[in-house]
C-alpha cells in the first residue's frame, strides 16, 4: 500500500496549525481598519439629482459656498440617504480636523459600485474619471489619496456617482493617517487569505498525491473537491484589497469574484452526480443544468448589457446554496449503506448553511458580498479534507501494522515450513531457493559449488531393533555430527528420512569429498548405540560451471554416487568423477585402461 508523505506526525501537526492559525486571522481580518484615524466629525451630503457619466467632466462648484447652501443635509456615514427617485450623484462633505498633523498624511477610504471624486476645498484631489466616463463601476475598492502639508482644517468632499442608488453614498473605512499606516490597512484586510491562500495548495497538493497513488472509493471525489477548494481560491483573491497593487482592473477582479461565486457549487454537483445513484443522481443534473444556464445567461448579460446580472447573481447564488441542501439530503440518506456518502454530508452541509447565513447577511446589508466573509464558505471542505486525511492516515497506519504482523506470521510458518523439528536441519522447502542462488552466483562469479548427498547405513534395522525412538536419536546424532562439521558457506538438508544433503558454496569436488569424509569418520568414530557402531555413506557432486550443467544432473550425479557407495561396501564416500571412472573400466575395460 503507497502510505502518503503527510502521514508522518510533523505534517500532520503542521497542516493543523495552519487551520488554526487561519480561523484565529479570519475573527480579526473585518476589523482592520481601527488602527487609522477615523474622521468622525460632521458630516453633510448634497443631492446631486440623475448625472450623466458619459460627460468629460462634472463641475463640482465652489465647494465652500456649496456647504452653506440649505440643500446640504446633515448626516452620518452610517445613515441611509434620502436620495430623489432618478439621484445617481451625491457630495459627501466634512472638514478635516485642526490638531491632526502627520508628517506623510494620506486619505483612505473604500467605495462600493461608484465611481469618486476628491476635493480639498475647491482643489481636485483624486479624479477617478476613467470609473466615472465607464457605466459599469464594480465592486469595493479602496482609494489612497496623499494630502499635501496643509491639510488640516480644510474642508474635505466626496463627490459620488453609482448606477444603482442602493450602492450611492455608501462610503466606508474613511480615515486620515500617516500613509505607512493606511498602507498597513490593505494588507491587513487580506491576513486571512494569506493564510487561506497556502493551506487551500498544502490541503490540493494533498488530494492531488493520494488521488496518484491511491485507486479506491474514498478517491472518486478528490478532483471535484480540488476544483471548489481552486474556485474558493479565485474568489478569495478577487477580494483581496492587495491584489489591486499587482493589476489595477476593478471590471476583471469583480468578474473574477462574480463567476467563481456563480460556478462554486458546481464541482459539488458533479461530485454529488459521481456518487449519488438513481433518482437522485437525476435531481443532482437537473440542478447542474439550471445552475450552468444561469452562469451562461450572467456572462451574456455582462456581454450584451441587458440589466439582468444582479438579478442572475442573486438568484443563482440563492439556487446554489439551496441546490446543496437538497444534496446534504441526498447524502445522508445514500450515506446509511455508504461511508463516504456519509462523510461528505457534514461538509457540504456546512457549506450550505454558511452560504445561506452570508446570503442572508448580504440581503439585509449585514455585510456586503465583497468581503472576507464568503472566503469562510472554503473552510468546511478544507477542515473535512483534513480529517479526512487524518482518517486515511490512521487507517494506513493500522493497515501498516497489519501487514507486519502478516508478514510476521507468514515469516514464521515459512521457517517452520522449512526447518526440520526433529533434526533442526533444513527440509527440502529450502532446497529449491537454496540451489538457485548457489547456481546464479557459481554462474555470475565463475566459481563452482559441491552437493553432498549422506545415507545412514542399514538404518531400517535400527528402527525395527531399537525401535523408533532410538531411531530418532540416532538421526538427531547424526545430524549434529553433520553440523559440527559446517559453517556460514554450508546449508544443510534433511532430503528425507534418514537421508541428507549439503550444498556447498564455493567449494570444488575435493575440497567437498574431503568434507564427507571427515563426517563419515565422525560418524564412525562416534559412540552412539552401545552395542552397534553407526556408519553412513556418501556420494559428492560438483557444478559444471559454464558447461550447461543443470540442478537435475547436479543431484542425479550425487545419487548415483551415493547409491554405488551403499552397493559397494558401505561406509564410504564416492566423488562422481570416480563413479564415471569405474563405470567406464566395467563397462569398458580397455578404454579405461587407455585414459
Amino acid at each position: 500500500m503507497a502510505v502518503s508523505v503527510f502521514s508522518k506526525a510533523p505534517g500532520k501537526v503542521f497542516v493543523w496549525l495552519l487551520a488554526a492559525l487561519s480561523l484565529l486571522l479570519s475573527w480579526g481580518a473585518e476589523g482592520s481598519s481601527v488602527d487609522a484615524m477615523p474622521l468622525d466629525g460632521q458630516w453633510k451630503y448634497y443631492d446631486r439629482g440623475e448625472i450623466d457619466p458619459l460627460l468629460t467632466t462634472i463641475t463640482s462648484g465652489n465647494v465652500n459656498l456649496m456647504y452653506d447652501d440649505k440643500r446640504w443635509i446633515e448626516c452620518s456615514l452610517e445613515d441611509d440617504f434620502e436620495f430623489s427617485p432618478q439621484s445617481n450623484g451625491v457630495i459627501l462633505s466634512t472638514r478635516l480636523p485642526k490638531i491632526l498633523r502627520l508628517n506623510s498624511p494620506a486619505l483612505f477610504f473604500v467605495t462600493r459600485n461608484e465611481a469618486v471624486r476628491v476635493y480639498l476645498d475647491s482643489e481636485l484631489l483624486y479624479d477617478g474619471q476613467d470609473f466615472w466616463r465607464n457605466r459599469h463601476v464594480y465592486g469595493n475598492r479602496w482609494h489612497l489619496v496623499d494630502l499635501p502639508d496643509n491639510y488640516m482644517g480644510r474642508q474635505l468632499t466626496f463627490q459620488l456617482y453609482a448606477e444603482n442608488q442602493k450602492d450611492l453614498g455608501r462610503l466606508m473605512h474613511v480615515s486620515v493617517d500617516e500613509g505607512m499606516v493606511q498602507m498597513q490597512q490593505i494588507f491587513k484586510h487580506d491576513g486571512f487569505v494569506y493564510v487561506l491562500l497556502p493551506l487551500s495548495l498544502i490541503v490540493i497538493v494533498i488530494l492531488m498525491q493520494h488521488y496518484w497513488v491511491n485507486d479506491s472509493h474514498s478517491c472518486v471525489g478528490h478532483p471535484f473537491i480540488i476544483a471548489f477548494i481552486l474556485l474558493c481560491m479565485v474568489q478569495a483573491v478577487a477580494g483581496m484589497w492587495s491584489v489591486l497593487l499587482v493589476f489595477d482592473s476593478m471590471f476583471f477582479w469583480y468578474n473574477a469574484f462574480m463567476l467563481s461565486t456563480l460556478l462554486m457549487a458546481v464541482p459539488l454537483q458533479l461530485l454529488a452526480c459521481n456518487i449519488l445513484a438513481g433518482s437522485a443522481c437525476k435531481a443532482v443534473r437537473m440542478m447542474l443544468l439550471v445552475s450552468m444556464l444561469l452562469f451562461v445567461l450572467a456572462c451574456a448579460d455582462e456581454l450584451l448589457d441587458m440589466g439582468l446580472f444582479e438579478a442572475v447573481r442573486v438568484g443563482s447564488y440563492w439556487w446554489s446554496n439551496l441546490g446543496l441542501v437538497v444534496i446534504s439530503v441526498f447524502l445522508y440518506r445514500q450515506g446509511r449503506q455508504d461511508a463516504y456518502c456519509r462523510s461528505l454530508f457534514w461538509p457540504i452541509i456546512a457549506t450550505a448553511m454558511a452560504g445561506l447565513a452570508i446570503g442572508i447577511a448580504w440581503q439585509y446589508g449585514v455585510v456586503d458580498y465583497q468581503n472576507g466573509f464568503s472566503n469562510l464558505l472554503v473552510l468546511p471542505m478544507l477542515v473535512y479534507v483534513i480529517w479526512l486525511m487524518c482518517h486515511m492516515m490512521a487507517e494506513e497506519k493500522r493497515l501498516s501494522v497489519e501487514n507486519q504482523l502478516l508478514e510476521q506470521a507468514v515469516r514464521v510458518e515459512k521457517h517452520k515450513a522449512q526447518v526440520d523439528p526433529l533434526t533442526r536441519s533444513f527440509t527440502r522447502a529450502k532446497l529449491e531457493e537454496t540451489m538457485e542462488n548457489a547456481v546464479e552466483a557459481a554462474e555470475a562469479g565463475g566459481v563452482s559449488f559441491a552437493l553432498l548427498m549422506f545415507d545412514l547405513d542399514k538404518f531400517k534395522s535400527i528402527n525395527d531393533n531399537y525401535g523408533h525412538a532410538m531411531g530418532d536419536m540416532v538421526l538427531v546424532s547424526f545430524a549434529n555430527i553433520i553440523r559440527h562439521n559446517l559453517d556460514a558457506r554450508h546449508t544443510f538438508i534433511r532430503y528425507g528420512g534418514e537421508e541428507f544433503m549439503v550444498i556447498c558454496s564455493q567449494y570444488g569436488l575435493e575440497e567437498a569429498w574431503q568434507l564427507a569424509e571427515q563426517v563419515r569418520m565422525d560418524l564412525e568414530h562416534a559412540m552412539i548405540l552401545e552395542d552397534r557402531q553407526i556408519t553412513c555413506s556418501a556420494g559428492v557432486s560438483c557444478w559444471h560451471t559454464g558447461a550447461e550443467d543443470t540442478v537435475q544432473q547436479l543431484q542425479k550425479r550425487a545419487d548415483d554416487a551415493l547409491y554405488y557407495a551403499k552397493n559397494n561396501g558401505r561406509n564410504r564416500c564416492i566423488m562422481e568423477t570416480e563413479l564415471l571412472e569405474k563405470t567406464l573400466l566395467e563397462t569398458h575395460p580397455s578404454e579405461a585402461v587407455t585414459k
